[in-house]
């Protein structure tokens, strides 16, 4: 590695104190935290320019934390108080990746404690492909430029304001490219967001969401019926179980969620998983306890978080809960020439059980349509992938309001592509209906509230079915130059014999 004093511009805002020009072999890190990461942290770096001399990339630029099983294992991790701070990060970023050069800016395993702000990071891969924190992450004032991967907040309690992040589509020829913007976690905040330019247009690939509430690397670790409850001990017959270690969470904590029966909605933290007992032992004394008719979930919920006033600018996606959202809220969001918004919630037997529940969809404004899918929306999608016995057991969603939202379509509707690339619904306005999978013995879906909302110049207005029992439409002023609503699929669920779990 060279170091070099920067020659930098009268008129620039910032005076950079070092300059390092990386030139050594590919796969290295510039800057990393020394040993393991195990002590108490407390590092970081300000007013640093890195470039690259050379055919080859460092892997990761800067390296801060914990390097071990502590990713899967949040309570073992112990490193805290990590700032990046008016640092640049400029490689290229039109060249396939490399294994061993992906040139990621920055890569985080810590505690608690860490304030990355005020960074220009420009790379081949996303500048944070990692930052597995356990709570208190503030990513604000950054711009993000990359053509492979996105920028995670992994974090309980992330703020990301003020921040630009600019795709760079035409790189993405590549082999195994894709290219998001943030992928959250739990009780996230997002704020004056402006995202630009993200997804693939030429082969459609799985990408081009704009902030992205998603469960992987948590999702479902089992789901079944209550058999029994004495004060915080569930009796369970689990349907299904991927393992019983409570320890194996790389963000929050695992809760019990109800899914149906009596206590339905309520949310509860696991303290023990006992496999031999079948067992389960909550944090707090349920409001409503639960009994034989309860049906169940443990999951790694993706809680309360929060997008508000953010920006999406021709991407092939939207801003999207892909499930397990609990208590969330979307307001307020600009959305042109991209996908819209989704709360998505989806059942495959023997994997995962990804719920919605309590989230909101508020005063968003939607102009345009993607420029992959060539749709845009708000709403629920349902997906049941059950096929036969057994069939969804319990309720995806429950709790979802679609209010106060504007969509401004064109006419006539451009033509769709050959085939779907997006998970969300092929069709414009607002909808709540079962998309894919299987129709089922049972609704899927409670309580949806669809009120005043206003589409104008849409060949949709409001598409909905009847898997979901208790949804209210009522239709806005303001509906102009489309149906004001249709029914796409309003059977009934076929009647199956009664579920055994």
């Amino acid at each position: 590695m060279e170091s070099r004093a920067p020659v930098m511009p009268a008129s620039s805002e910032k005076s950079f104190c070092n300059w390092l020009i990386y030139d050594g072999s590919a796969g290295a890190s510039v800057i990393r935290t020394k040993d393991d990461g195990s002590t108490l942290g407390k590092v970081g770096v300000a007013r640093l320019t890195i470039n690259v001399l050379g055919a080859n990339l460092p892997d990761i630029a800067l390296k801060f934390g914990h390097t071990g099983d502590e990713v899967k294992y949040s309570d073992t991790r112990t490193a805290t108080h990590i700032f990046v701070k008016d640092v640049t990060v400029d490689y290229l970023i039109d060249r396939a990746p490399t294994l061993g050069q992906r040139g990621i800016a920055l890569s985080l395993v810590a505690k608690s404690n860490v304030v990355i702000q005020g960074n220009t990071f420009k790379t081949d891969e996303a500048a944070m492909t990692s930052s597995y924190v356990n709570q208190y992450l503030d990513i604000s004032d950054n711009t993000f430029e990359y053509s492979n991967s996105g920028v995670h907040l992994f974090a309980n309690y992330s703020i990301a304001l003020n921040n630009k992040i600019i795709g760079h589509p035409n790189y993405l020829q590549h082999k195994d490219r894709d290219m998001r913007g943030f992928t959250v976690k739990s009780q996230a905040y997002l704020y004056n967001n402006d995202i630009r330019n993200l997804g693939s247009i030429d082969d459609g690939k799985n990408d081009g969401e704009v902030i992205l509430g998603e469960p992987a690397g948590g999702g479902t670790k089992m789901y079944g019926a209550v058999e029994s409850v004495a004060a915080k001990v569930l009796t369970v017959a689990p349907v299904y179980s991927r393992d019983w270690d409570n320890a194996d969470h790389r963000w929050d904590k695992w809760h019990v969620l109800i899914v149906d029966g009596k206590g339905m909605g309520q949310l509860n933290e696991v303290t023990a998983l006992m496999q031999s007992s079948s067992q389960i032992t909550v944090k707090d004394n349920w409001k409503v306890a639960p009994d034989e008719t309860s049906k169940f979930i443990v999951f790694l919920p993706l809680r309360q978080s929060v997008f508000y006033k953010n920006i999406s600018t021709n991407n092939t996606k939207g801003f999207w809960f892909y499930g397990d959202n609990y208590d969330g809220v979307m307001a307020e969001n600009n959305s042109i020439n991209s996908e819209g918004i989704l709360i998505n919630a989806v059942h495959v037997p023997a994997k995962t059980f990804y719920i919605s529940y309590f989230n909101r969809l508020e005063r968003n404004v939607v102009t345009g349509y993607s420029p992959l899918s060539k749709v845009a929306g708000i709403g629920l999608r349902l997906s049941p992938e059950a096929n036969g016995t057994p069939y969804v057991f319990g309720n995806l969603a429950y709790g979802t309001d679609i209010k106060g939202n504007s969509i401004t379509g064109v006419l006539p509707a451009p033509i769709l592509p050959s085939r779907n690339y997006s998970e969300a619904p092929d069709i414009n306005g607002i909808y709540a209906f079962r998309n894919t999978g299987y129709n089922q013995s049972r609704t899927m879906s409670e309580a949806v509230n669809i009120q005043n909302n206003s589409l104008n110049t849409l060949d949709n207005g409001i598409t909905y079915d009847l898997n979901s029992k208790g949804l209210t439409v009522a239709v806005g002023t303001g509906v102009a130059s489309c149906p004001p609503h249709r029914s796409l699929r309003a059977e009934l669920p076929h009647k199956a014999p009664t579920l055994g779990v």
